[in-house]
C-alpha cells in the first residue's frame, strides 16, 4: 500500500545520535512499542554524519525517511571546496557546490545500497533526498559570508549569486530524476513516495535578514522555482523542516501569529495530492527547545507548544495537505531539543509522537 493513501499522517522521531550512546538499544525498544501500538503508521529516523565529498545525512535502513545526497563526481576536485570556518561560521558545512551534483556519480551509489535493502524485504516510508538545500548551512552554493538576506523567487534570476544557486537548484532536479527511476525499478519501494529535501524555514518575510552573515532562499520562493522546472514529476510530497517560535506561551496572540506563520511561511505550497497546484507536504523535522538541566525535566511549556502546534497541523492533516510529521529528536544534548530525558519519554514528546 502506497503510504501517501493512508488516512492519517505518519508521525514519528528522529533518534540521534545512535553511535554515542550505549543506552540507545533500551530507548529504542520503549519508543518501539510506543510507535507500534497504534493504527496510524509512524516511524523512527536512525540518523548518522557520513562522508561522501560532502557531509551528507544517511539514515540506517528499516520503516523510515532516507536522506542522501552524493555530489560531486570528482572526490579529488577540491578547487570548489567550501571550506568550513566554526569559528567564524558556526553550523556551516564545508562542501562542494550543489551545481556539482551528478546524477550518474548518484546512481552507482544509492542503486547498490537499495538493491540491498530490497533484497532484506525493507520498505521504506519515503525517500526524502538532501537537507536543507536552500540554506547556505547544507548548500556549499551559498558563499561565507553571504549578503544577510532571504532571497526571493525573482532574485533567483536577477541576484548574482541567487542565480548561481538556482543553477545548483536545477542540477539538483537531475539528481532527483535518477532517484525516481531507481524507485520505479525497485521491486519493493516502486511506490515508496519521494520527497524534496527538507528545506529549511525561516518564518520571516523575504528580503534582508537582521543581523545575518548568511544567506538563504526561502520555502515558497524555492519550491516556486523547482515547480517551473518540472519537481512535481519528480516527487511525491514537499519536505520542509520548521522549528516554531516558543515566544509567550499560552498568549493568544503569541499562538495565533505561530499558526499565521505556518500557514504564511511553512505550509503555504502544501496541496492535496492530484491537484494542480501542487504536491501535499511532509514536516520532516519541527520541534522546541527545553534547556532545563534538571530531574525530571520542567515540561510544561513544551506540552503548552506541543499541543498548540498539533492544533495547528490538524487542519492540514485532514485536508490531506499534511501527510507526515517528524520530531527533533529522541535525543540531543547539544540543542536541547531531546524529549528522552532522565530515562524517560517526556510528556511532550508523547504528545509529539501521538497518531494525528
Amino acid at each position: 500500500m502506497s503510504l501517501v493513501s493512508i488516512s492519517c499522517a505518519i508521525s514519528g522521531v528522529y533518534l540521534v545520535p545512535f553511535d554515542q550512546d550505549c543506552s540507545v538499544p533500551r530507548q529504542l525498544a520503549k519508543l518501539l512499542r510506543l510507535l507500534n501500538n497504534s493504527k496510524c503508521p509512524r516511524l523512527y529516523l536512525l540518523r548518522q554524519i557520513l562522508r561522501i565529498i560532502v557531509d551528507i545525512k544517511l539514515a540506517k535502513p528499516s520503516d523510515f525517511v532516507i536522506h542522501h545526497t552524493k555530489l560531486s563526481n570528482d572526490p579529488q576536485d577540491v578547487g570548489s571546496l567550501r571550506r568550513r570556518k566554526p569559528k567564524e561560521f558556526p553550523g556551516q558545512w564545508s562542501g562542494h557546490p550543489l551545481s556539482y551534483a551528478d546524477p550518474n556519480a548518484f546512481r552507482a551509489y544509492f542503486q547498490p545500497l537499495l538493491d540491498k535493502l530490497n533484497a532484506a524485504g525493507v520498505r521504506l516510508a519515503a525517500f526524502e533526498l538532501g537537507n536543507e538545500l536552500n540554506s547556505s548551512a547544507f548548500n556549499s552554493e551559498f558563499p561565507l559570508p553571504g549578503q544577510g538576506r532571504m532571497f526571493g523567487l525573482e532574485d533567483l534570476s536577477r541576484d548574482p549569486e541567487a542565480k548561481q544557486i538556482a543553477a545548483g537548484y536545477l542540477q539538483y532536479l537531475k539528481v532527483l530524476a535518477a532517484l525516481r527511476d531507481i524507485r520505479n525499478h525497485s521491486k519493493v519501494n516502486n511506490r515508496t513516495p519521494v520527497l524534496t529535501a527538507g528545506f529549511a524555514v525561516y518564518e520571516g518575510p523575504e528580503g534582508p535578514v537582521r543581523g545575518a552573515r548568511t544567506d538563504s532562499v526561502s520555502v515558497n520562493a524555492t519550491l516556486d522555482f523547482l515547480r517551473a522546472h518540472g519537481v512535481d514529476k519528480l516527487v511525491d510530497a514537499y519536505a520542509v523542516h520548521v522549528y516554531p517560535w516558543s515566544s509567550n506561551p499560552g498568549d493568544p496572540s503569541a499562538a495565533a501569529a505561530r499558526r499565521d506563520r505556518l500557514a504564511k511561511y511553512v505550509l503555504g505550497k502544501c496541496h492535496r495530492a492530484g491537484t494542480p497546484d501542487g504536491k501535499p507536504c511532509w514536516i520532516t523535522e519541527w520541534g522546541f527547545k527545553n534547556t532545563s538541566t534538571n530531574c525530571p525535566v520542567d515540561d510544561r511549556v513544551g506540552v503548552q507548544l506541543v499541543e498548540e502546534m498539533r492544533n495547528n497541523f490538524a487542519p492540514y492533516v485532514r485536508e490531506r495537505k499534511l501527510l507526515g510529521l517528524i520530531y527533533y529528536a529522541w535525543i540531543d544534548e547539544a540543542e536541547h531539543y531531546g524529549i528522552y530525558r532522565c530515562d524517560g519519554l517526556m510528556e511532550s514528546g508523547r504528545l509529539a509522537i501521538a497518531p494525528m
